[in-house]
């Protein structure tokens, strides 16, 4: 530690030294690993052990039969003839690494190592690389695109040929493991490597035409997997499409082979077009009653048909959103219908208890406020009721009154109609009280008024301040005579004043 203060180089020197330490520690010892090799390439089973400086024992051996120290291989076994081993030149009892030159199949093994006080073992394996075969159908390999039929089951074989050591297949499309319908069949020798074949079989749809189907090699270490591939051709029923717009009628079809015949028939019988593209038309105007409209195509798989969803009338009007049509017989396709989702659900629920909400918060303002239904004050139907209400005072003020008179008489907005008489009592009068003659020449030619405007041009019965007033014999009105601080009431009910008393009112419904 003197040495370390010694100055800026001295420091330096024993970070170094330092440093060097903790690596010297944790070296151990490193024995071989299990490793693969191609047949006809080269391998190497490493093997040091850098803590070890004695003498002790450094060799490889195989089922506990030695064959290679330090000084390199020896015995009369062939077998080792293409092994060598290399050591360190400096500490040639730290490294012993064995190096497979040229595999072959019999180079296969498990080897040991040992450096005192240390060992380890370790497997060697030759793979070969095989070929695959091409993907068949049914044992029928012969076509690329193979030619499937939709909604129709086959079973795909694949076949690895040549392999060591025996591989496994896994089946893909477009890329994504296919796991359902795989048929894994037991490898079965073939010279120094194996065969292994499997099947998957498989269900194809129409969405399934021009798909990648592959079949891949697993199970090797370092030989390149293999991979057959082919592009499916799914064979299928047209899908047809029927529309009606702007008095055309279309119809088209989606096909695999392409649909060679198409009809477009009315009523389920009558064909007004044939043709033999993929897509057509015809003009149609609908003249009497309902038509409806489908359109057929065939190809070899069969025929498919459609039908336009409305029947088309005369005046038929089109839908803001084209009508699907309905197609026979459908594909298994993926639904295009979707359910309500949970948000949609939750909206409508809130939506409804909002509504409720201000219904609630209505009923309670209107009951408040005392409008509408709860108003007592506002009587209902004015065709049914059509005169006032007497209010509360004005009722009570009649009631207090000292003396009150009441003479009772026809009351009728319209003069020109005929009235049954009717007596004080407001029941109708005897037959044979008439209307005297001079009351029936004032109703058809009432005098005028003088100073009493209550009365609306009404004639004044003559008890009803008398003439001075205005006052005349007279019918079709309903008046009060009041005896109040001396002054009479006019006909409406208002009392007249002296000049040193306020105005009074009252109404009574007759």
């Amino acid at each position: 530690m003197e040495e370390c203060r010694g100055g800026r180089l001295g420091l330096i020197l024993c970070t170094i030294v330092f440093a060097s330490i903790p690596f010297a520690a944790v070296a151990v010892f490193t024995g071989p690993q299990d490793t693969s090799v191609l047949r006809g390439a080269s391998a190497t089973l490493y093997c040091r052990n850098p803590d070890h400086t004695g003498t002790g024992i450094t060799q490889w051996s195989e089922g506990g039969d030695v064959f290679a120290n330090e000084g390199g291989v020896f015995g009369s076994n062939t077998k080792y003839d293409n092994f060598d081993v290399i050591t360190s030149s400096s500490t040639p009892t730290t490294q012993l690494d064995l190096r497979i030159n040229s595999a072959e199949i019999s180079d296969e093994g498990t080897y040991e190592c040992q450096i005192t006080p240390d060992r380890k073992t370790a497997t060697l394996t030759v793979e070969i690389e095989g070929s695959l075969d091409d993907i068949s159908v049914d044992g029928d390999s012969s076509g690329n695109p193979i030619i499937l039929r939709a909604s129709e089951p086959s079973v795909l074989r694949c076949t690895a040929r040549g392999f060591r050591p025996a591989v496994t297949l896994e089946w893909y499309k477009n890329s994504v493991q296919v796991t359902t319908g795989v048929n894994p069949e037991a490898p079965t020798p073939n010279g120094d490597a194996f065969d292994t074949s499997g099947t998957l079989t498989f269900t194809p749809t129409r969405q399934d035409n021009e798909a990648n189907l592959e079949c891949r090699t697993t199970g090797q270490v370092v030989a390149p997997a293999k991979t057959a591939s082919l592009t499916l051709n799914v064979q299928y029923v047209p899908v047809v499409s029927v529309g009606y717009a702007n008095e055309v009628i279309t119809c088209s079809s989606d096909a695999n082979p392409l649909a060679t015949n198409h009809k477009i028939i009315l009523n389920g019988t009558q064909v007004v077009k044939e043709f033999t593209t993929s897509q057509g038309s015809q003009p149609f105007t609908p003249v009497d009653g309902c038509t409806v409209i489908s359109c057929n195509a065939t190809n070899t798989v069969g025929t498919g048909t459609a039908t336009f969803t409305d029947e088309v009338c005369l005046g038929y009007v089109e839908p803001t959103t084209t009508p699907a049509t309905k197609s026979t017989p459908p594909t298994k396709s993926p639904s295009a219908g979707q359910d309500l989702g949970t948000g949609a659900i939750i909206g409508i629920a809130v939506g409804v208890l909002v509504v409720v909400c201000f219904v609630i918060i209505g009923i309670i303002i209107c009951f408040k406020k005392k409008i509408f239904c709860f108003d007592n004050n506002k009587t209902s139907n004015s065709s049914t009721s059509p005169k006032k209400q007497p209010s509360a005072k004005n009722a009570d003020m009649i009631r207090n009154q000292p003396e009150v008179r009441q003479s009772v008489h026809n009351y009728d907005d319209e003069p020109k109609k005929p009235r049954v008489p009717r007596s004080n009592s407001g029941k109708p009068a005897a037959a044979a009280a008439a209307v005297p003659p001079e009351k029936e020449a004032l109703r058809q030619n009432p005098p005028p008024h003088s100073k009493d405007r209550d009365h609306q041009n009404y004639p004044m019965d003559s008890r009803d301040g008398g003439p001075e007033h205005g006052g005349q014999a007279g019918i079709n009105y309903a008046d009060l005579e009041f005896q109040n601080r001396q002054g009479a009431t006019n006909g409406h009910g208002r009392v007249h004043p002296r000049e040193d008393e306020p105005t009074q009112y009252a109404s009574i419904l007759v």
